[in-house]
C-alpha cells in the first residue's frame, strides 16, 4: 500500500538538470557515478521487477515529483544476452495514451536509470488479488482489453514485438486507464520479418516461439503478442491460466497441445468466449490482429447471432504441432 505522497508533476516538472548528453538515445544524460542519480532522486519504496532490473518509486529532491525508474545493471548476464538500450530507444519513439511515459534517461559506468512517469493504480495481477476469485467483472475487463489493444495495434504499426505480455506488466493510471509496460524483451522485426529468440515470460508464451525453440520453425512474429492477448483476456475472466501446470516442462507441452478448456461455471458471455478462441489459435497466420480484435463483437457490442461464434465448447483444441 502507497502512503500518501504528492501527486506526479507533469513530464516537465521533473527534467533532467543540464548534464552532458550521451550518444546512447536522444536525452540521455551521463553521470559520473550511481550516487549522483540519487543526489537527485529520494528513493520511496520498490515497485517490482522487470526482465533486465528492478524499478522503485522515487521522488525528485528538487521538485517534489513522484517518478517510477528502472534500474538496470549494465554488466549483469542478462544486460549482455539482450541490448538493455532497446526499453529507452522503443519508448522514447512508441510515445502513446496505453504505453508508459518516458520521462528522462541517465547512465553511469555501471548502471541504466529508466525514469518514467508513474502509475500508481497497480497492475492488473494486482487488480485481481483485490477481487473475488481473481475475476474480472466484463465491463473492467472489455475496458482493459481495449486499452491494451490500442497500445499493442500502435508498436504492431511501428513493427515492434513486447514479447511479454502478461497480466503484471499492464499497469493503471490511478484513474483505471491502461498502460502497456516493461518493454525490456522488446524488439523491432528485422527485415527477415521473424525474430528467433526465445524470451518471456514461459506459462504466456505462444506455441510458435515454443517450436522456433525447438528448431521446428525458422522464427516468429508480431502475432506471439496476440496469443499473450488472448492468455491474458483468459486470466481476467477466468481467473487462471488453463497451461499452468506442475512444472515448467508439463506447461510448455501444454501450450503446444493446446491443451486448454474454457470453464462454463463462470458467467461470461458467448461474446467474450468467441474472443479468447480467436486470440488463442494455434496457427498464427489464422490468430486475431490486433485492430481486427478491436473491432470484435465484445469490444464493440454490435449485436450479432449465436452463428457466427466460433466453437469456445470444444475441451480441447488441436495441437499446434498441427496446425
Amino acid at each position: 500500500m502507497l502512503l500518501p505522497m504528492p501527486p506526479p508533476l507533469p513530464a516537465c516538472a521533473i527534467a533532467a538538470p543540464a548534464i552532458a548528453r550521451a550518444d546512447m538515445l536522444p536525452g540521455t544524460h551521463t553521470l559520473g557515478s550511481d550516487a549522483s542519480f540519487w543526489e537527485l532522486h529520494e528513493e520511496l519504496q520498490p515497485l517490482g521487477k522487470g526482465y533486465f532490473g528492478r524499478v522503485h518509486l522515487t521522488m525528485v529532491k528538487a521538485t517534489g515529483a513522484l517518478a517510477a525508474v528502472k534500474i538496470v545493471d549494465k554488466a549483469s548476464g542478462r544486460s549482455t544476452d539482450m541490448d538493455y538500450r532497446n526499453e529507452p530507444q522503443l519508448l522514447h519513439s512508441l510515445r502513446h495514451p496505453n504505453i508508459v511515459d518516458l520521462l528522462a534517461t541517465y547512465q553511469s559506468p555501471c548502471s541504466l536509470f529508466i525514469v518514467m512517469r508513474p502509475e500508481l493504480g497497480g497492475d492488473l495481477l494486482t487488480r485481481a488479488s483485490t477481487l473475488p476469485g481473481g475475476l474480472f467483472p466484463e465491463e473492467e475487463a472489455r475496458r482493459h482489453m481495449v486499452g491494451l489493444l490500442q497500445a499493442v495495434e500502435h508498436i504492431h504499426a511501428h513493427g515492434v514485438v513486447h514479447r511479454d505480455i502478461k497480466p503484471s506488466n499492464v499497469l493503471l493510471s490511478p484513474d483505471g486507464e491502461v498502460r502497456l509496460a516493461d518493454f525490456g524483451l522488446s524488439e523491432v522485426l528485422p527485415p527477415s520479418g521473424v525474430l528467433t529468440t526465445v524470451c518471456g515470460t514461459h506459462d504466456f508464451l505462444a506455441p510458435e516461439m515454443i517450436r522456433c525453440g525447438h528448431g521446428e520453425l525458422e522464427g516468429y512474429g508480431l502475432e506471439v503478442d496476440m496469443w499473450g492477448v488472448g492468455l491474458l483476456l483468459f486470466v481476467l475472466l477466468h481467473g487462471h491460466n488453463p497451461f499452468e501446470r506442475g512444472t515448467e516442462i508439463e506447461t510448455l507441452q501444454a501450450i503446444l497441445l493446446a491443451h486448454y478448456q474454457i470453464p462454463e461455471s463462470v458467467d461470461v458471455s458467448s461474446a467474450a468466449k468467441d474472443l479468447i478462441c480467436r486470440l488463442l489459435v494455434c496457427d498464427p497466420a489464422k490468430r486475431c490482429k490486433a485492430l481486427e480484435a478491436l473491432g470484435h463483437q465484445w469490444l464493440t457490442r454490435r449485436g450479432v447471432s449465436a452463428a457466427s461464434f466460433c466453437d469456445y465448447s470444444l475441451a480441447l483444441r488441436r495441437p499446434c504441432a498441427m496446425a
